[in-house]
């Protein structure tokens, strides 16, 4: 039985059993459900698998929008735990208003609370070219990849974490996945997450992060170094042509790397770190030798740089990023 606050709208409560399916996905709503007591799943079938979008408890509202509406549910609503519930449409929550004011308020504030949350998230656009969103994506990945061995409770895991971190609409995230698919970070079948490339998360977020994010690392990629490398040899001109050597200022290189877009994507602070820390890693590998007696002269060891082996892997990691998981094309 519901608690002494609820009064006397015990008569309302209404009880449904563990296994009880509320509302249907496209059924047209008729009216929403404050839960007393108990435990409701909802889920969304998307492509002939169904997907746990939340889960909802004691004190809390679902199907609201049938309050304002006759539309159609998004979702299937089912009865987890046995349930006491109080079924809300509009005429019930005026008798609600006149026989149980405090009960009233509490519903009112919790419609209202959920009411500015679906318009919130209905006009929340996700932008799938934003880096530090897929840092984030990346890091849940992993975490529910470890934490989840069953295919679907890994599934269910992310999809949740993913639509509370971005604080999106189920739908939203959808093209999410799809990238994600597409990229061959995970693999999935309907509501089962079979795969996840763990291994290759580490990289492609270290690149995500080197290239896009405003945040300092503690190194450059093999691939930028690379990059770099053809910077300075296409920008760096030996008297005579051709010579092995080259005397350079550190200003110098600084400006021939910071002007080579490079890091365009970086605010300019940390376009100068990242500059910094390039030379730093080309000093430590042989490629520039410093001065001792004078620590802004330097000098580029230009045919060690002319024979610096291609690192495949790491380039194609760089490319991946840019063209498949963000969608950058030059």
């Amino acid at each position: 039985m519901p608690d002494a606050s609820f009064g006397d709208l015990s008569r309302d409560v209404v009880r449904a059993a563990k296994g009880t399916v509320l509302m249907r996905q496209d059924e047209i709503g008729k009216c929403a459900y404050f839960v007393v007591e108990g435990r409701l799943i909802v889920e969304r079938e998307e492509n002939g698998s169904s997907m746990i979008l939340a889960e909802i408890g004691p004190r809390d509202l679902v199907g609201e929008l049938a309050i304002l509406d006759d539309a159609p549910r998004s979702a299937t609503v089912i009865v987890a735990e046995d349930a006491l519930l109080i079924p809300l449409n509009k005429h019930r929550i005026r008798s609600i208003i006149r026989r149980s004011p405090n009960i009233a308020e509490l519903i009112l504030k919790l419609l209202s609370a959920k009411l500015r949350n679906t318009h919130h998230l209905l006009t929340k656009h996700i932008d799938l070219s934003n880096a530090t969103m897929w840092l984030k994506i990346g890091s849940l990945l992993s975490l529910c990849a470890r934490a989840e061995q069953n295919p679907q409770a890994r599934m269910a895991a992310f999809y949740q974490q993913l639509t509370q971190t971005l604080d999106a609409p189920p739908d939203s995230v959808i093209p999410i996945l799809q990238r994600l698919e597409k990229t061959r970070l995970i693999k999935s079948n309907g509501d089962q997450l079979t795969a996840v490339n763990v291994d290759q998360i580490e990289p492609v977020m270290y690149q995500l992060k080197e290239e896009f994010v405003n945040e300092e690392i503690p190194e450059p990629t093999l691939a930028k170094e690379f990059k770099a490398i053809e910077v300075i040899l296409h920008n760096c001109r030996p008297d005579p042509p051709g010579a092995p050597r080259m005397p350079i200022s550190r200003q110098d290189l600084a400006g021939v790397l910071l002007y080579s877009n490079l890091w365009s994507k970086l605010h300019p602070t940390w376009q100068e770190q990242r500059v910094d820390n390039m030379i730093d890693t080309l000093i430590d590998v042989g490629l520039v030798e410093t001065n001792s007696q004078d620590p802004d002269s330097f000098t580029l060891d230009l045919e060690m740089m002319r024979h610096f082996p291609k690192p495949e892997k790491e380039l194609a990691i760089a490319e991946f990023v840019k063209s498949s998981l963000l969608d950058i094309h030059r």
